[in-house]
């Protein structure tokens, strides 16, 4: 069994302002049972280059921990029961976000998986946002209640698939979350990636939807050779991205790359006809790593 304990201090100055994160967690991370705690301090000045912290002026508490029973019942490897909290404050330590969930997890023995959760969510708002197609979510306290399901098949299969559905309260309406990924292995040489979301939004201010789809492909032609593609579509900012990379290695830690990437601008009331070419680049990068 483990017991594991970090702790960490960082610091930025930029033009005579001083910021700071500091805080510590403690994990035990173990099979029977598994929890841990963390606290958090991230100062209002705290602004790093090397990466960013897209919230400031905060205190940050997580908590969580899960209780597994296994070889329980015929056909199952294991069920689960746990709990996820957190608390946001600012640095008067007034509560900013306040998060709980109940989670049920079960594992049959080809290792599929099932889950519930049940969660309530406090969000005080201070300032009005924006949600797609310009609907404003206006200032003030909103309890944001809701459940998830969700279903993973085996990855062992040779295709498998992950599928999750979301009813929650959402900033004084509603909105229904969907969202399935299909992966699949045909071959030695082939896999694929095929990934949907789906978010109906509806709030006082009005309603939206929001898709977005995703495929990813990767042929190995040998083991020297490999050629792999990302491409993505969502109907709210309408555009089309298309990443494309093929890989050869020379030799040993000599490596060939050609990359083409692609975006457009394709309109949702005529996907896919409409199609608008906005960039293209394509590099060539030879590239050798040393080692001494």
């Amino acid at each position: 069994e483990e017991l594991i304990g970090d702790l960490f201090y960082q610091q930025t100055s930029t033009d005579s302002v001083r910021g700071a994160s500091y805080g510590g967690r403690l994990r035990y991370p173990n099979d029977a049972l598994q929890f841990s705690l963390s606290a958090i301090k991230i100062d209002e000045d705290f602004d790093p280059k090397l990466g960013f912290s897209n919230r400031t002026g905060i205190h940050d508490f997580n908590g969580d921990w899960l209780k597994r029973w296994r070889n329980v019942r015929d056909g199952w490897r294991y069920f689960a029961v746990g709990t996820d909290h957190r608390v946001v404050t600012d640095e008067d330590w007034s509560t900013e976000t306040e998060e709980h969930a109940i989670v049920l997890e079960a594992v049959n023995n080809s290792t599929d998986t099932f889950k519930v959760t049940a969660a309530s969510n406090k969000e005080v708002v201070t300032s009005a946002f924006r949600l797609p197609d310009g609907i404003e979510v206006p200032a003030g306290t909103y309890q944001n209640n809701g459940v998830l399901f969700a279903v993973e098949s085996s990855r062992v299969r040779q295709f498998n698939t992950e599928t999750q559905l979301e009813f929650t309260d959402f900033f004084g309406g509603e909105a229904v979350n969907f969202e399935t990924t299909v992966l699949g292995r045909p071959n030695k040489h082939f896999n694929f990636e095929v990934s949907y979301e789906r978010q109906d939004i509806s709030v006082p201010n009005g309603d939206v939807t929001v898709h977005v789809g995703a495929l990813d492909t990767t042929i190995n032609f040998n083991s020297d050779l490999s050629w792999s593609n990302q491409t993505q579509y969502d109907n709210i900012s309408e555009s089309f991205s298309l990443f494309s990379r093929l890989r050869a290695e020379i030799r040993p830690e000599t490596e060939l790359l050609f990359l083409l990437a692609h975006g457009a601008l394709i309109e949702e009331d005529n996907f896919p006809r409409e199609f608008e070419s906005v960039e293209t680049r394509f590099t060539v990068r030879l590239a050798h790593t040393f080692r001494y």
